[in-house]
């Protein structure tokens, strides 16, 4: 059975009972599911820059109750079957607002095969953290790198030094520490608290390095030098 992956997509929620939605996909996504890594109940898209979690093995109701969350927002692979038409759910849901439009970032990949049914999974979505780096002058640092220590996650400065790092489903709740590094400067680490970060614009102030140069000096040969470099070039001669 072939499956899909979405982007954008829309989904129509009507306010009944049972609810029911419909998912449609005007414009898929290039990249392929096979080629994405691994990542919590998915998995990370880097072209999204978020985590898209497997739909094909779920039931209609499952899907509803996911997708039914307003205040979140999804990537999902769903399978051909399961789009533009409606989905109802068994049970309705306690709260939702009478009519709701989610706008979903989705991908397309086509010929893939259907999952086996699962239960339903939870969903992870993508935090960043966001800030800006600069010298000890206040001057922005465009270009200097931003890292995730002990991941592949970085991002690099903007024109005004400006930045926006992904973190992964796994980091979310926990404390982060952050490596900057920029050419000329010395390395930083900031320890980044879980609550502080939500919300708040990261300032970084990155030390010029020390270069360690010193300064040559040419200095007169003496006397005693002197007469000794020549007696060396007459005995060479000899």
């Amino acid at each position: 059975m072939e499956s899909r992956l979405s982007r954008p997509l829309k989904i129509k929620c009507s306010y009944m009972r049972p609810l029911s939605l419909k998912i449609s996909v005007p414009q898929p996504c290039a990249q392929s599911w096979d080629s994405m890594s691994p990542e919590g109940a998915g998995r990370f898209c880097g072209n999204c820059n978020k985590v898209v979690v497997d739909f094909t093995g779920l039931s209609d109701s499952q899907i509803v109750e996911i997708l039914s969350d307003t205040s979140s927002r999804y990537c999902g692979r769903f399978n051909t079957t399961q789009l533009d038409r409606m989905l109802v759910a068994e049970k309705p849901a306690a709260s939702l607002l009478p009519a709701v439009i989610i706008t979903a970032l989705l991908m397309t990949a086509g010929g893939v095969t259907t999952a086996t049914p699962t239960n339903a999974i939870a969903i992870d979505t993508v935090q960043h953290v966001t800030g800006t780096v600069k010298d000890n002058s206040g001057n922005p640092l465009p270009g200097a790198t931003v890292t995730l220590k002990g991941t592949a996650f970085k991002a690099l400065t903007d024109s005004v030094g400006n930045y926006k790092l992904s973190v992964p489903p796994s980091l979310a709740g926990k404390d982060l520490i952050l490596v900057f590094a920029f050419v000329g400067f010395d390395i930083q680490e900031m320890l980044v608290n879980a609550q502080y970060r939500e919300g708040h614009m990261l300032k970084t102030e990155l030390t010029s390095a020390r270069t360690g140069l010193t300064e040559v000096v040419v200095c007169e040969p003496t006397r005693w030098q002197k007469l000794r470099h020549k007696s060396k070039k007459l005995w060479r001669w000899k």
